[in-house]
Protein backbone atom coordinates (compact mmCIF):
# COMPACT_ATOMS: atom_id res chain seq x y z
CA UNK A 1 0.00 0.00 0.00
CA UNK A 2 2.67 2.35 0.75
CA UNK A 3 4.03 2.78 -2.58
CA UNK A 4 0.81 3.26 -4.45
CA UNK A 5 0.13 6.35 -1.71
CA UNK A 6 0.00 9.70 -2.58
CA UNK A 7 -0.18 12.35 0.05
CA UNK A 8 -1.67 15.59 -0.53
CA UNK A 9 -0.61 18.77 1.16
CA UNK A 10 -2.05 21.63 1.98
CA UNK A 11 -1.31 24.63 3.80
CA UNK A 12 -2.15 27.84 6.19
CA UNK A 13 -0.18 28.84 8.16
CA UNK A 14 -0.41 32.65 10.10
CA UNK A 15 2.49 34.47 11.47
CA UNK A 16 6.02 33.97 10.19
CA UNK A 17 6.79 33.02 6.88
CA UNK A 18 6.63 28.85 6.98
CA UNK A 19 9.40 26.69 5.91
CA UNK A 20 8.30 24.28 3.24
CA UNK A 21 7.15 20.86 4.34
CA UNK A 22 9.90 18.28 4.13
CA UNK A 23 9.76 15.14 1.98
CA UNK A 24 9.70 12.78 4.96
CA UNK A 25 9.84 8.80 5.21
CA UNK A 26 7.59 6.11 4.71
CA UNK A 27 5.47 4.97 7.74
CA UNK A 28 6.90 1.59 8.75
CA UNK A 29 4.84 -1.49 9.31
CA UNK A 30 3.65 -1.74 12.80
CA UNK A 31 5.27 -3.56 15.21
CA UNK A 32 2.41 -5.76 15.84
CA UNK A 33 -1.55 -5.55 14.81
CA UNK A 34 -4.12 -7.91 15.11
CA UNK A 35 -7.61 -8.35 14.97
CA UNK A 36 -9.95 -6.46 18.48
CA UNK A 37 -13.38 -7.28 19.54
CA UNK A 38 -16.08 -7.41 16.57
CA UNK A 39 -19.74 -7.49 16.98
CA UNK A 40 -20.37 -11.11 18.06
CA UNK A 41 -20.07 -9.84 21.51
CA UNK A 42 -23.22 -8.42 21.08
CA UNK A 43 -25.62 -8.93 17.69
CA UNK A 44 -27.23 -6.27 16.42
CA UNK A 45 -24.76 -2.95 17.98
CA UNK A 46 -23.96 -1.13 15.33
CA UNK A 47 -21.40 1.11 14.57
CA UNK A 48 -18.47 0.41 16.59
CA UNK A 49 -17.40 3.06 18.14
CA UNK A 50 -13.92 2.07 19.05
CA UNK A 51 -11.66 3.40 21.74
CA UNK A 52 -8.38 2.55 22.75
CA UNK A 53 -5.98 3.57 25.76
CA UNK A 54 -2.48 2.13 27.06
CA UNK A 55 -1.19 1.74 30.66
CA UNK A 56 1.89 0.23 31.20
CA UNK A 57 0.73 -3.03 32.23
CA UNK A 58 -2.32 -3.45 30.18
CA UNK A 59 -3.70 -2.23 26.95
CA UNK A 60 -7.87 -1.46 26.65
CA UNK A 61 -10.30 -1.80 24.03
CA UNK A 62 -13.71 -0.53 24.15
CA UNK A 63 -16.47 -0.79 21.87
CA UNK A 64 -20.16 -0.06 22.01
CA UNK A 65 -21.64 -3.13 23.91
CA UNK A 66 -17.71 -4.46 25.49
CA UNK A 67 -14.36 -3.50 27.18
CA UNK A 68 -11.25 -6.25 26.23
CA UNK A 69 -8.00 -5.95 28.58
CA UNK A 70 -5.19 -7.22 26.44
CA UNK A 71 -1.45 -7.46 27.39
CA UNK A 72 0.89 -4.73 27.03
CA UNK A 73 2.61 -6.01 24.03
CA UNK A 74 -0.74 -6.89 22.78
CA UNK A 75 -2.52 -10.07 21.82
CA UNK A 76 -5.13 -12.58 22.52
CA UNK A 77 -7.64 -10.58 25.07
CA UNK A 78 -7.00 -11.62 29.09
CA UNK A 79 -10.28 -10.07 29.61
CA UNK A 80 -13.75 -9.49 28.43
CA UNK A 81 -16.48 -7.51 29.79
CA UNK A 82 -19.73 -6.11 29.24
CA UNK A 83 -19.40 -2.18 29.20
CA UNK A 84 -22.27 -2.11 32.14
CA UNK A 85 -19.82 -4.71 34.14
CA UNK A 86 -17.34 -2.28 33.47
CA UNK A 87 -18.53 0.85 34.48
CA UNK A 88 -20.88 -0.86 37.46
CA UNK A 89 -19.82 -0.35 41.24
CA UNK A 90 -20.66 -0.88 44.77
CA UNK A 91 -23.41 1.32 44.72
CA UNK A 92 -24.93 0.67 41.50
CA UNK A 93 -24.69 -2.22 38.77
CA UNK A 94 -25.02 -1.60 35.51
CA UNK A 95 -24.27 -4.95 34.30
CA UNK A 96 -27.84 -5.67 32.54
CA UNK A 97 -28.40 -2.01 31.20
CA UNK A 98 -27.81 -0.89 27.86
CA UNK A 99 -24.96 0.72 26.86
CA UNK A 100 -23.33 3.05 23.98
CA UNK A 101 -20.84 5.09 23.26
CA UNK A 102 -17.81 4.02 25.34
CA UNK A 103 -14.95 6.78 25.65
CA UNK A 104 -11.60 5.89 27.72
CA UNK A 105 -8.52 7.79 28.48
CA UNK A 106 -5.21 6.53 30.86
CA UNK A 107 -3.88 9.53 32.92
CA UNK A 108 -0.36 8.68 33.36
CA UNK A 109 -0.36 12.19 35.67
CA UNK A 110 -2.66 10.14 37.91
CA UNK A 111 -1.86 6.61 36.67
CA UNK A 112 -5.45 5.74 36.13
CA UNK A 113 -7.68 5.43 33.82
CA UNK A 114 -10.99 7.77 33.31
CA UNK A 115 -13.82 6.29 31.34
CA UNK A 116 -17.15 7.71 29.85
CA UNK A 117 -20.58 6.23 28.11
CA UNK A 118 -24.22 6.92 27.90
CA UNK A 119 -26.25 4.26 29.77
CA UNK A 120 -29.45 4.15 27.65
CA UNK A 121 -31.29 2.33 30.76
CA UNK A 122 -31.03 4.97 32.89
CA UNK A 123 -31.04 7.73 30.35
CA UNK A 124 -27.70 8.96 31.83
CA UNK A 125 -23.96 9.78 31.05
CA UNK A 126 -21.59 7.92 33.61
CA UNK A 127 -18.24 9.07 34.47
CA UNK A 128 -15.64 6.45 35.93
CA UNK A 129 -12.35 6.52 37.46
CA UNK A 130 -10.09 3.48 38.39
CA UNK A 131 -8.48 3.36 41.82
CA UNK A 132 -5.13 2.11 39.85
CA UNK A 133 -3.75 1.65 36.87
CA UNK A 134 -5.67 -1.51 36.49
CA UNK A 135 -8.38 -1.02 34.43
CA UNK A 136 -10.42 -3.48 36.19
CA UNK A 137 -9.51 -2.10 39.30
CA UNK A 138 -12.21 -0.60 41.47
CA UNK A 139 -14.07 2.13 40.19
CA UNK A 140 -15.47 5.50 41.38
CA UNK A 141 -18.32 6.02 39.08
CA UNK A 142 -20.95 8.58 38.69
CA UNK A 143 -24.07 8.90 36.33
CA UNK A 144 -25.99 12.15 35.65
CA UNK A 145 -29.63 12.61 34.56
CA UNK A 146 -30.19 13.49 31.03
CA UNK A 147 -33.38 15.05 29.90
CA UNK A 148 -33.61 13.38 26.59
CA UNK A 149 -30.82 10.89 24.39
CA UNK A 150 -27.37 12.08 25.14
CA UNK A 151 -25.69 10.99 21.74
CA UNK A 152 -21.59 10.11 21.33
CA UNK A 153 -20.15 11.87 24.69
CA UNK A 154 -16.53 13.27 24.48
CA UNK A 155 -14.07 12.99 26.65
CA UNK A 156 -11.20 14.58 27.94
CA UNK A 157 -9.13 16.34 30.95
CA UNK A 158 -6.54 18.30 32.65
CA UNK A 159 -5.07 18.67 36.21
CA UNK A 160 -7.87 19.40 38.16
CA UNK A 161 -11.12 18.34 36.02
CA UNK A 162 -12.81 15.90 33.47
CA UNK A 163 -15.18 17.21 31.14
CA UNK A 164 -17.80 15.10 29.42
CA UNK A 165 -19.44 16.45 26.21
CA UNK A 166 -22.47 15.19 24.24
CA UNK A 167 -25.19 16.21 21.98
CA UNK A 168 -28.69 15.70 23.48
CA UNK A 169 -31.50 14.55 21.22
CA UNK A 170 -35.18 14.72 22.55
CA UNK A 171 -35.29 11.19 21.72
CA UNK A 172 -33.25 7.61 21.38
CA UNK A 173 -36.01 6.08 19.41
CA UNK A 174 -37.50 7.09 16.23
CA UNK A 175 -37.20 10.76 15.22
CA UNK A 176 -35.60 12.58 18.06
CA UNK A 177 -34.55 16.38 17.15
CA UNK A 178 -30.96 17.79 18.05
CA UNK A 179 -31.91 20.04 21.08
CA UNK A 180 -28.06 21.32 21.70
CA UNK A 181 -24.66 20.35 22.80
CA UNK A 182 -24.29 19.82 26.11
CA UNK A 183 -20.86 20.20 28.64
CA UNK A 184 -20.52 18.49 32.23
CA UNK A 185 -17.34 19.37 34.27
CA UNK A 186 -16.68 17.35 37.17
CA UNK A 187 -13.96 18.00 39.64
CA UNK A 188 -11.50 15.00 39.21
CA UNK A 189 -9.63 15.15 42.50
CA UNK A 190 -13.30 14.02 43.76
CA UNK A 191 -12.99 11.23 41.42
CA UNK A 192 -9.65 10.17 42.35
CA UNK A 193 -10.50 10.55 46.33
CA UNK A 194 -13.74 8.28 45.29
CA UNK A 195 -16.54 10.58 46.29
CA UNK A 196 -19.09 11.91 44.11
CA UNK A 197 -17.69 14.65 42.21
CA UNK A 198 -18.77 17.99 42.54
CA UNK A 199 -20.01 19.02 38.78
CA UNK A 200 -21.40 21.82 36.64
CA UNK A 201 -23.31 21.56 33.66
CA UNK A 202 -24.33 23.73 30.80
CA UNK A 203 -26.59 23.29 27.98
CA UNK A 204 -27.98 22.34 26.28
CA UNK A 205 -27.13 24.87 23.82
CA UNK A 206 -26.76 25.08 20.06
CA UNK A 207 -23.34 27.12 20.94
CA UNK A 208 -21.67 23.44 21.94
CA UNK A 209 -22.91 21.36 19.04
CA UNK A 210 -20.03 18.79 18.82
CA UNK A 211 -17.85 20.22 20.92
CA UNK A 212 -14.88 17.99 22.19
CA UNK A 213 -12.56 18.32 24.83
CA UNK A 214 -9.07 17.90 24.76
CA UNK A 215 -6.71 15.55 26.25
CA UNK A 216 -3.87 17.50 28.23
CA UNK A 217 -0.95 15.28 28.10
CA UNK A 218 1.35 16.94 30.63
CA UNK A 219 0.23 19.25 33.99
CA UNK A 220 -2.15 22.08 33.11
CA UNK A 221 -5.15 23.51 34.95
CA UNK A 222 -6.52 24.12 32.25
CA UNK A 223 -9.15 22.34 30.20
CA UNK A 224 -9.76 23.18 26.43
CA UNK A 225 -12.92 22.15 24.42
CA UNK A 226 -13.30 22.74 20.47
CA UNK A 227 -15.77 22.13 17.53
CA UNK A 228 -16.74 23.41 14.02
CA UNK A 229 -18.92 26.10 13.47
CA UNK A 230 -21.90 24.82 11.11
CA UNK A 231 -20.86 26.85 8.66
CA UNK A 232 -17.12 24.83 8.32
CA UNK A 233 -15.19 28.61 8.43
CA UNK A 234 -14.43 28.95 11.85
CA UNK A 235 -13.51 26.63 15.13
CA UNK A 236 -14.58 27.60 18.56
CA UNK A 237 -12.57 26.95 21.66
CA UNK A 238 -13.62 26.80 25.17
CA UNK A 239 -11.25 27.20 28.10
CA UNK A 240 -12.16 25.42 31.54
CA UNK A 241 -9.78 26.30 34.70
CA UNK A 242 -11.57 24.86 37.42
CA UNK A 243 -14.85 22.29 38.45
CA UNK A 244 -17.30 24.99 39.23
CA UNK A 245 -17.33 27.83 36.12
CA UNK A 246 -19.58 30.30 36.61
CA UNK A 247 -19.96 30.65 32.57
CA UNK A 248 -18.32 29.02 29.61
CA UNK A 249 -17.66 31.34 26.63
CA UNK A 250 -17.17 30.45 22.94
CA UNK A 251 -13.89 32.38 21.62
CA UNK A 252 -14.24 31.66 17.52
CA UNK A 253 -11.00 31.35 15.17
CA UNK A 254 -11.67 31.87 11.23
CA UNK A 255 -10.33 28.85 8.93
CA UNK A 256 -7.74 30.22 5.50
CA UNK A 257 -10.30 27.19 3.75
CA UNK A 258 -13.72 26.07 4.81
CA UNK A 259 -14.82 22.33 6.01
CA UNK A 260 -16.90 20.40 3.93
CA UNK A 261 -19.04 17.59 4.74
CA UNK A 262 -17.24 14.17 3.30
CA UNK A 263 -18.93 12.36 1.42
CA UNK A 264 -19.91 8.44 1.80
CA UNK A 265 -17.32 6.65 0.24
CA UNK A 266 -16.85 3.11 -1.63
CA UNK A 267 -15.84 0.21 -0.83
CA UNK A 268 -15.35 -3.62 -2.39
CA UNK A 269 -17.50 -5.67 -3.03
CA UNK A 270 -20.93 -3.80 -2.52
CA UNK A 271 -22.38 -1.00 -3.96
CA UNK A 272 -23.52 0.07 -0.39
CA UNK A 273 -21.11 2.96 0.46
CA UNK A 274 -19.77 3.54 4.06
CA UNK A 275 -21.01 6.35 6.32
CA UNK A 276 -18.18 8.60 6.30
CA UNK A 277 -19.83 10.87 9.37
CA UNK A 278 -19.28 14.83 9.62
CA UNK A 279 -16.87 16.99 9.66
CA UNK A 280 -16.59 17.05 13.67
CA UNK A 281 -13.66 17.15 16.20
CA UNK A 282 -12.89 13.23 16.60
CA UNK A 283 -10.40 13.93 19.25
CA UNK A 284 -7.81 16.24 20.31
CA UNK A 285 -5.14 16.85 23.01
CA UNK A 286 -3.06 19.10 24.02
CA UNK A 287 0.84 19.77 24.36
CA UNK A 288 3.08 22.04 24.93
CA UNK A 289 0.25 24.41 25.00
CA UNK A 290 -0.64 24.08 21.18
CA UNK A 291 -3.99 22.22 20.61
CA UNK A 292 -4.26 19.57 18.60
CA UNK A 293 -7.24 18.26 16.17
CA UNK A 294 -8.84 16.07 13.53
CA UNK A 295 -11.34 15.67 11.54
CA UNK A 296 -12.66 14.13 8.47
CA UNK A 297 -13.45 16.66 5.77
CA UNK A 298 -14.67 16.49 1.98
CA UNK A 299 -11.25 17.10 -0.15
CA UNK A 300 -10.75 17.28 -3.90
CA UNK A 301 -12.73 18.92 -6.51
CA UNK A 302 -16.27 20.19 -5.25
CA UNK A 303 -15.33 17.74 -2.18
CA UNK A 304 -15.76 14.56 -3.93
CA UNK A 305 -13.59 12.38 -1.31
CA UNK A 306 -13.43 12.06 2.44
CA UNK A 307 -9.34 12.79 3.83
CA UNK A 308 -8.10 13.77 7.17
CA UNK A 309 -7.93 17.47 7.91
CA UNK A 310 -5.18 17.90 10.89
CA UNK A 311 -4.59 21.48 12.51
CA UNK A 312 -2.83 22.84 15.59
CA UNK A 313 -4.06 25.93 17.76
CA UNK A 314 -2.30 28.36 19.60
CA UNK A 315 -5.10 28.83 21.72
CA UNK A 316 -3.51 31.71 24.09
CA UNK A 317 -3.08 33.38 21.29
CA UNK A 318 -6.12 32.44 19.18
CA UNK A 319 -4.86 31.32 16.03
CA UNK A 320 -4.14 28.63 13.51
CA UNK A 321 -0.67 27.40 13.77
CA UNK A 322 -0.61 24.75 11.41
CA UNK A 323 -3.40 23.35 8.93
CA UNK A 324 -2.46 20.38 6.71
CA UNK A 325 -4.88 18.00 5.01
CA UNK A 326 -4.29 14.09 4.89
CA UNK A 327 -5.39 12.98 1.30
CA UNK A 328 -5.04 9.19 -0.59
CA UNK A 329 -5.78 8.83 -4.19
CA UNK A 330 -6.52 6.11 -6.50
CA UNK A 331 -10.10 6.31 -5.52
CA UNK A 332 -9.17 5.54 -1.91
CA UNK A 333 -11.29 7.59 0.70
CA UNK A 334 -9.75 8.15 4.68
CA UNK A 335 -12.13 8.27 7.31
CA UNK A 336 -12.64 8.73 10.90
CA UNK A 337 -9.26 9.55 11.72
CA UNK A 338 -7.49 9.51 15.65
CA UNK A 339 -4.36 11.10 16.40
CA UNK A 340 -1.74 10.79 18.67
CA UNK A 341 1.62 12.22 19.71
CA UNK A 342 4.86 10.23 19.45
CA UNK A 343 7.94 10.90 21.94
CA UNK A 344 9.88 13.10 19.31
CA UNK A 345 7.17 15.18 18.41
CA UNK A 346 5.41 13.68 15.51
CA UNK A 347 2.38 13.14 15.36
CA UNK A 348 0.35 9.88 14.50
CA UNK A 349 -2.90 9.59 12.42
CA UNK A 350 -4.67 6.58 12.70
CA UNK A 351 -7.33 6.51 10.40
CA UNK A 352 -9.91 3.82 8.43
CA UNK A 353 -9.89 3.66 4.42
CA UNK A 354 -11.68 2.11 1.73
CA UNK A 355 -12.06 2.29 -2.04
CA UNK A 356 -13.86 0.22 -4.96
CA UNK A 357 -10.59 -2.08 -5.04
CA UNK A 358 -10.33 -2.08 -0.90
CA UNK A 359 -12.55 -3.64 2.19
CA UNK A 360 -12.71 -1.01 5.17
CA UNK A 361 -9.41 -1.02 6.18
CA UNK A 362 -6.97 0.42 9.40
CA UNK A 363 -4.08 2.52 8.72
CA UNK A 364 -2.02 5.23 9.76
CA UNK A 365 1.06 7.69 8.74
CA UNK A 366 2.89 10.30 10.50
CA UNK A 367 3.03 14.39 10.70
CA UNK A 368 6.42 16.23 11.02
CA UNK A 369 6.09 18.94 13.41
CA UNK A 370 7.46 20.59 10.20
CA UNK A 371 3.54 19.27 8.81
CA UNK A 372 5.57 17.17 6.61
CA UNK A 373 3.47 13.53 6.22
CA UNK A 374 4.70 10.16 5.70
CA UNK A 375 3.51 7.70 3.76
CA UNK A 376 0.76 5.80 4.97
CA UNK A 377 1.08 2.07 5.84
CA UNK A 378 -1.85 -0.48 6.13
CA UNK A 379 -1.84 -1.79 9.87
CA UNK A 380 -5.02 -4.38 9.45
CA UNK A 381 -6.42 -4.48 6.62
CA UNK A 382 -10.48 -5.53 6.45
CA UNK A 383 -11.52 -9.22 4.84
CA UNK A 384 -15.30 -7.89 3.81
CA UNK A 385 -17.46 -4.91 2.82
CA UNK A 386 -19.86 -3.63 5.50
CA UNK A 387 -23.26 -2.97 4.45
CA UNK A 388 -24.91 -2.09 7.74
CA UNK A 389 -25.11 1.38 6.77
CA UNK A 390 -23.44 2.78 9.63
CA UNK A 391 -19.76 2.94 10.28
CA UNK A 392 -17.35 4.41 12.98
CA UNK A 393 -18.49 6.53 14.60
CA UNK A 394 -15.07 7.29 15.76
CA UNK A 395 -11.39 5.68 16.32
CA UNK A 396 -8.86 5.35 18.82
CA UNK A 397 -5.23 6.33 19.23
CA UNK A 398 -3.16 6.44 22.25
CA UNK A 399 0.71 6.89 23.54
CA UNK A 400 2.61 3.95 24.85
CA UNK A 401 3.48 5.18 28.30
CA UNK A 402 5.55 2.38 29.26
CA UNK A 403 7.42 3.53 25.53
CA UNK A 404 6.20 7.16 24.30
CA UNK A 405 7.71 6.27 21.57
CA UNK A 406 5.12 3.55 20.31
CA UNK A 407 1.72 4.79 19.81
CA UNK A 408 -1.69 2.50 19.74
CA UNK A 409 -4.14 2.44 16.73
CA UNK A 410 -7.44 0.81 16.68
CA UNK A 411 -10.32 0.86 14.43
CA UNK A 412 -13.42 -0.56 12.46
CA UNK A 413 -12.89 -2.46 9.82
CA UNK A 414 -14.90 -4.91 7.30
CA UNK A 415 -15.33 -8.24 8.51
CA UNK A 416 -18.38 -10.63 8.07
CA UNK A 417 -18.13 -11.59 11.40
CA UNK A 418 -21.14 -14.35 11.85
CA UNK A 419 -21.33 -14.94 8.20
CA UNK A 420 -22.89 -11.86 7.58
CA UNK A 421 -21.81 -7.96 5.96
CA UNK A 422 -23.89 -6.85 9.02
CA UNK A 423 -21.44 -7.34 11.04
CA UNK A 424 -17.75 -5.81 12.02
CA UNK A 425 -14.68 -6.90 12.96
CA UNK A 426 -11.63 -3.77 14.66
CA UNK A 427 -7.98 -3.70 14.23
CA UNK A 428 -5.39 -2.98 16.68
CA UNK A 429 -1.76 -1.94 16.13
CA UNK A 430 1.37 -0.93 17.83
CA UNK A 431 3.06 1.90 15.56
CA UNK A 432 6.36 3.75 15.59
CA UNK A 433 7.51 6.96 13.77
CA UNK A 434 11.04 6.12 11.94
CA UNK A 435 14.00 8.57 13.09
CA UNK A 436 13.74 11.60 11.79
CA UNK A 437 16.08 14.86 10.96
CA UNK A 438 15.48 18.10 12.76
CA UNK A 439 12.13 20.08 11.58
CA UNK A 440 12.41 24.14 10.79
CA UNK A 441 8.91 26.02 11.03
CA UNK A 442 8.56 29.58 10.44
CA UNK A 443 12.09 30.91 8.99
CA UNK A 444 11.99 33.85 8.80
CA UNK A 445 14.76 36.89 7.20
CA UNK A 446 14.42 40.87 7.67
CA UNK A 447 16.81 43.38 7.31
CA UNK A 448 17.41 45.92 10.08
CA UNK A 449 20.19 48.51 8.77
CA UNK A 450 23.02 46.78 7.20
CA UNK A 451 22.15 43.67 9.23
CA UNK A 452 20.06 40.58 8.59
CA UNK A 453 18.46 38.80 11.21
CA UNK A 454 17.31 35.43 10.63
CA UNK A 455 14.69 33.60 12.65
CA UNK A 456 13.25 30.17 13.10
CA UNK A 457 11.86 27.42 15.48
CA UNK A 458 13.85 24.63 15.40
CA UNK A 459 11.91 21.17 16.71
CA UNK A 460 14.86 18.93 17.52
CA UNK A 461 13.29 15.33 17.38
CA UNK A 462 14.72 14.45 20.59
CA UNK A 463 18.09 14.90 20.07
CA UNK A 464 20.84 17.05 20.20
CA UNK A 465 20.73 19.46 17.40
CA UNK A 466 22.82 22.12 16.14
CA UNK A 467 22.11 25.23 13.73
CA UNK A 468 23.51 27.96 11.84
CA UNK A 469 23.16 30.50 9.05
CA UNK A 470 24.97 29.84 5.45
CA UNK A 471 25.06 33.31 3.77
CA UNK A 472 26.62 35.13 0.74
CA UNK A 473 26.11 37.09 -2.59
CA UNK A 474 24.63 33.97 -4.45
CA UNK A 475 22.76 30.80 -3.36
CA UNK A 476 25.99 29.28 -3.11
CA UNK A 477 26.40 30.88 -0.15
CA UNK A 478 30.39 30.55 1.09
CA UNK A 479 30.32 31.80 4.59
CA UNK A 480 28.19 30.53 7.78
CA UNK A 481 27.33 32.08 11.41
CA UNK A 482 28.66 30.17 14.48
CA UNK A 483 26.62 26.97 15.35
CA UNK A 484 24.13 26.90 18.08
CA UNK A 485 23.03 23.93 20.09
CA UNK A 486 19.84 22.73 21.37
CA UNK A 487 18.91 20.13 23.32
CA UNK A 488 17.04 16.44 22.95
CA UNK A 489 13.94 18.12 23.34
CA UNK A 490 10.46 17.67 21.67
CA UNK A 491 9.79 21.64 22.02
CA UNK A 492 10.25 23.89 19.69
CA UNK A 493 13.35 25.94 20.18
CA UNK A 494 13.71 29.20 18.95
CA UNK A 495 16.92 29.89 16.72
CA UNK A 496 17.53 33.76 15.99
CA UNK A 497 21.08 34.90 14.15
CA UNK A 498 22.35 38.32 13.11
CA UNK A 499 24.78 38.86 10.43
CA UNK A 500 25.68 42.45 10.73
CA UNK A 501 28.35 44.99 8.43
CA UNK A 502 26.56 44.35 5.02
CA UNK A 503 27.43 45.99 2.12
CA UNK A 504 25.02 48.76 0.94
CA UNK A 505 23.83 48.37 -2.17
CA UNK A 506 24.15 44.87 -2.22
CA UNK A 507 22.01 41.62 -2.38
CA UNK A 508 22.30 38.33 -0.06
CA UNK A 509 21.04 35.00 0.48
CA UNK A 510 20.53 33.03 3.64
CA UNK A 511 19.21 30.05 4.75
CA UNK A 512 19.22 28.23 7.97
CA UNK A 513 20.41 24.61 8.65
CA UNK A 514 19.94 22.42 11.18
CA UNK A 515 21.49 19.13 12.13
CA UNK A 516 21.76 15.96 14.38
CA UNK A 517 22.88 12.83 14.72
CA UNK A 518 19.24 11.78 12.25
CA UNK A 519 19.97 13.77 9.44
CA UNK A 520 20.14 17.31 8.18
CA UNK A 521 17.61 20.27 7.22
CA UNK A 522 17.42 22.89 5.22
CA UNK A 523 15.29 25.91 4.75
CA UNK A 524 14.19 27.89 1.90
CA UNK A 525 16.73 30.44 0.43
CA UNK A 526 16.14 33.71 1.85
CA UNK A 527 17.24 37.29 -0.10
CA UNK A 528 17.70 40.41 1.53
CA UNK A 529 18.71 43.73 -0.50
CA UNK A 530 20.51 46.13 1.31
CA UNK A 531 19.54 49.83 0.07
CA UNK A 532 22.56 52.10 -0.86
Amino acid sequence: MRAALLILLAAAVLGAVATAARAAAPSTPPETSFTGLDSSQLPGADPADVQIAAAPTSLVELVNSTAAVFPPAGGPARQTLTLGRLFSSAAVDRSNDDTTDPRVLYDPLTRRFFGAMFDITRTETVFGATATSDPTSPRTVAGFQSQGCPDQPRLGLSTTVVVLTDDLFSSCRGNGGFVGGEITVVSKQDLLNGIRPRASHFGPSAAFEAITPAASLAPSSTAYLVSVATTGTAIGIIRVSGATPSSLPVQTIRLARPLRNPPAAPQRGTNVPVDTGDPRVQNAFVQNGILWLVLTDGCGTGGSRSCARVLAVDPAHPRVLLDRTLALPNGRFLFYPAIAPDSRGNLVVGFEYSSPAAFPSLAYAYMRPDGGFGAPADAVRGTAPNESGRYGDYSGAAVDPADPGRVWIAGEVGGAVGGTTLGWSTGIAAVRVPAQPPALLGDAATRRGTSAVITARVYPEAARTTSYVEFGRTSRYGSRTRARTAPATIRAVAATFAVPRLRRGATYHFRIVATSARGTVRSHDHVVRVPR
